[in-house]
């Protein structure tokens, strides 16, 4: 792989298709790439990389392009490099990978349970230790005292109650309050519970409806 990105003055690119390349050979050169990113995004204290910005460097870099979705073999790409990273006993360059709100790939709990036998309870509290770890061994510069874990989510501030009361209407009597009460109750109890999402032990991607990857033989 060259040094630097191809650019305007080196002539067109020829780009790769990832289809006639190879799967094994496309997810391996650009975990390759990805490591190059992380490694570089690790080199400053509190900077990140965005799960989208990630997939088009690696396509940058490598000149191989696919037609599928990132979030289609994003994880195996990570997981890639955090076998790596582990096989080299360093920190976990994947935790330096984040989505649009700041949150870890949803396979990263998987991986670092696969990768190091570790039980994570909360991938993006975990992350934000591993990050810290991250630039403190690639070399950033660190804030006096060392830094602390790097956190990309933040708790959304609690929004003020707003007053429901007409002007002039009566207050609830005790028995509306309990009624009320009671139906917000029934609403929450019923309010359909988010499913954690499926996730292959192998590739750290999403599995299908089937349950079975696509990726696995």
């Amino acid at each position: 792989m060259a040094s630097d990105l191809p650019t305007s003055s080196a002539g067109p690119r020829r780009w790769l298709n990832a289809a006639v390349v190879g799967q094994e050979v496309t997810r391996e050169t650009y975990a390759l790439a990805a490591r190059e990113k992380l490694e570089q995004t690790a080199g400053t204290y509190g900077e990140t990389v965005s799960l989208r910005d990630l997939a088009a460097w690696v396509q940058e870099r490598s000149l191989i392009r696919t037609k599928q979705l990132p979030m289609s073999w994003i994880g195996d790409v990570l997981g890639r490099v955090g076998r790596a990273c582990v096989e080299r006993r360093e920190p976990l360059l994947s935790s330096l990978c984040v989505d649009a709100k700041g949150h870890v790939s949803p396979a990263y709990a998987l991986s670092v349970e696969v990768l190091r036998h570790e039980q994570v309870g909360d991938p993006d509290e975990h992350a934000s230790h591993e990050r810290l770890a991250c630039h403190r061994w690639f070399g950033a510069e660190l804030p006096e005292g060392g830094g602390g874990p790097v956190v990309t989510v933040r708790a959304a501030a609690p929004r003020p109650e707003r007053s429901t009361r007409v002007p002039g209407a009566r207050a609830a009597t005790p028995r509306t309050a309990t009624s009320s009460r009671s139906t917000a109750a029934s609403v929450a109890k019923a309010a359909p519970v988010e499913k954690p999402l499926a996730i292959c032990p192998v590739h750290f991607t999403e599995l299908p409806a089937t349950g079975v990857c696509d990726d696995c033989d």
